[in-house]
């Protein structure tokens, strides 16, 4: 009986050990951003397609969706991940904001909500390619958005849905700051992108 209670006690101090060092290993993985490159984080779900283009200002679409893209959520495993629950992050040290602080709210049903970050080459184009569809019949087509990331600065872009209003807004944002306390501004100089020719 002792050693039962013995270990029941080891594992409660390990456990609460571990979960003390993986909240200060998190605060300290707001690692600063080379300066010959920029960062972004998407974010994806089961429903909402995400791409997104390195240096071109246009994006490509084939007979089955986007090409020569890097997928960031519309994938068939993304999708079952997210549709079962078990979806994850994964990222590269960027500071935590609002929107990573708060992705839960994010969640839909059968349809978890997820980031990813990446580095990206500074002062050359990145388009954004995003969509959305999910079982109420609700759809927005494929939304773009360029812009010019900036040496050593981070970026966040999000697709906003509102079903009640049918409507879908993609975002992309700076995230400013300090790391304890990140402010996002809208890039000034995001536009819509067409097409690749």
């Amino acid at each position: 009986m002792n050693k039962k209670i013995l270990l029941t006690f080891l594992s409660m101090v390990f456990s609460g050990s571990v979960a003390l060092a993986s909240e200060a290993a998190r605060a300290d993985d707001a690692q600063a951003v080379p300066q010959s490159s920029a960062r972004i984080r998407l974010f994806g779900q089961n429903g909402v397609g995400v791409w997104f283009y390195r240096n071109m200002a246009c994006y490509k679409t084939g007979m089955w969706g986007p090409t020569d893209a890097e997928t960031v959520s519309g994938g068939l495993g993304d999708a079952f991940a997210s549709f079962v629950g078990v979806a994850s992050n994964s990222g590269i040290g960027m500071p935590e904001t609002t929107t990573t602080r708060e992705i839960a709210k994010r969640n839909g049903m059968l349809s978890k909500a997820f980031f990813r970050e990446y580095s990206v080459d500074a002062d050359k184009p990145l388009t954004v390619l995003v969509s959305f569809g999910d079982v109420s019949g609700m759809r927005c087509g494929y939304l773009s958005a360029s812009f010019v990331p900036k040496a050593g600065k981070d970026y966040e872009g999000v697709l906003n849905i509102s079903v009640a209003e049918r409507v879908c807004r993609l975002e992309i944002k700076e995230i400013t700051g300090t790391p304890e306390a990140t402010e996002l501004k809208l890039v000034d100089d995001m536009k819509p992108a067409g097409k690749c020719r």
